[in-house]
């Protein structure tokens, strides 16, 4: 029996001497049920025994709090009680949409997305008509057929300001096509391929409409192709104008910093793995050093909460007594000067880090935009991608980036 609850998982391990029980030939000895009830509670105290040390516990807590665990922010809310209630009701939560209706995308081009990703466009499919594709006849029109997998459509696509082959990119819908298409791209780049994901429907769909109801029209390449360059190239325009401003601004948005050596951290995130990165700098001295490092974690914040322990534990170990830390990360910054973690899930890590802190004898943790530490950004996603544990070098050259800057 208890070789088969074993094997059902049921027992986590046997005893190590095998005999036999009452003159059987299989059983352990002297174990009665009353024993083997004993010895399996015994087992599984020494594995829940194991899994509470395992817990991180926060170092300066004083005493429990009670918290609301759906919430970051701990606090109990009628909205997130609603939300627990209903969360089955509600789907998987998707970044697709985030970008579409980014502020940086025209609102006609984020409805022309939306509507071909929710197929509420009035195609064939959508209509229950045998409707075949205008342009080529024997195949079934659908959003995902018009404005990706017909020919005409990746001719556009591969000849358009930013070449895709989108017959290539996996999907069987438009929402799946263009997630795959954007998920591996930066920010910037996901708003310019957005808005060239739109521009290109609606050119599609607008002369799509003309040869359905005019059959004398035909479609043209060359035709269709200029008219998405210049709308996108006017979009793209205009999404450089409201940009420039801020670009101009970022450059005097340095943080000032009062001790003459800081260090510059960032984090990187992607499917429960991160990537973090510091660089080292003194405004007396031409050194500078790099560290990284990689491993598993649980959200972006969680990142930048790694990459500020790497840039303290490096401080401590060099004996930087004096310096700042600057970090992009304003909740975490923020979190750090009122002393409470932005989220109750790291409070063993956010409390290593009050820790570490008040062993120095001065060290400033102070907000910088991305723009302005760029270099650890990218240092970051290299550390991310490449997956290597550990990395800690000194510098050769000049820095990196000038430290009075700051």
């Amino acid at each position: 029996m208890l070789e088969r609850l074993y094997k059902l998982g049921l027992v986590r391990s046997l005893p190590q001497v095998k005999t036999s029980i009452s003159g059987g030939n299989r059983g352990y000895p002297g174990l009665s049920m009353t024993n083997f009830v004993i010895w399996w509670r015994a087992s599984d105290q020494k594995l829940h025994a194991k899994r509470l040390a395992e817990i991180p516990i926060a170092k300066n807590s004083d005493s429990d709090t009670l918290i609301w665990k759906e919430s970051t922010t701990r606090n109990f809310s009628v909205k997130g009680a609603y939300w627990v209630d209903q969360k089955s009701r509600f789907g998987a939560i998707d970044p697709l949409w985030n970008w579409i209706w980014d502020s940086k995308i025209h609102p006609r081009v984020s409805m022309m997305i939306w509507r071909a990703c929710l197929k509420v466009l009035p195609t064939g499919d959508r209509l229950g008509l045998s409707t075949d594709c205008p342009v080529f006849l024997s195949v079934p029109e659908s959003p995902i057929h018009l404005f990706a997998r017909c020919k005409f459509a990746s001719a556009l696509w591969f000849s358009g300001p930013l070449p895709v082959r989108i017959d290539q990119i996996p999907g069987d819908n438009i929402a799946d096509l263009l997630s795959n298409l954007c998920s591996s791209l930066d920010p910037p780049l996901i708003t310019k391929m957005l808005i060239l994901s739109g521009v290109t429907m609606d050119c599609i769909w607008k002369n799509r409409n003309i040869l359905v109801h005019n059959t004398d029209s035909r479609f043209s390449v060359d035709t269709v192709r200029m008219e998405i360059f210049n709308k996108f190239h006017e979009m793209i325009a205009e999404l450089d104008s409201k940009q420039r401003i801020p670009l101009q601004t970022n450059r005097l948005s340095f943080p000032r910093l009062t001790t003459e050596r800081c260090i510059l951290v960032d984090g990187s995130f992607k499917d429960g793995k991160f990537g973090c990165g510091m660089i080292a700098l003194s405004k007396s001295s031409d050194e500078w050093w790099i560290s990284t490092s990689s491993s598993l974690c649980s959200s972006a914040l969680d990142a930048e909460l790694q990459a500020m322990l790497l840039g303290l534990h490096w401080a401590s170990a060099n004996q930087w007594d004096n310096v700042s830390l600057v970090s992009d990360s304003k909740a975490l910054v923020e979190g750090i000067r009122a002393k409470r973690s932005p989220d109750w899930k790291l409070s063993a890590s956010f409390s290593l880090i009050l820790h570490l802190l008040s062993s120095f004898y001065c060290c400033n943790v102070v907000f910088a935009k991305r723009e302005c530490i760029s270099i650890v950004d990218e240092l970051a996603k290299s550390s991310l991608l490449s997956q290597d544990s550990r990395q800690n070098y000194k510098g050769e050259g000049f820095p990196p980036m000038n430290p009075n800057s700051f």
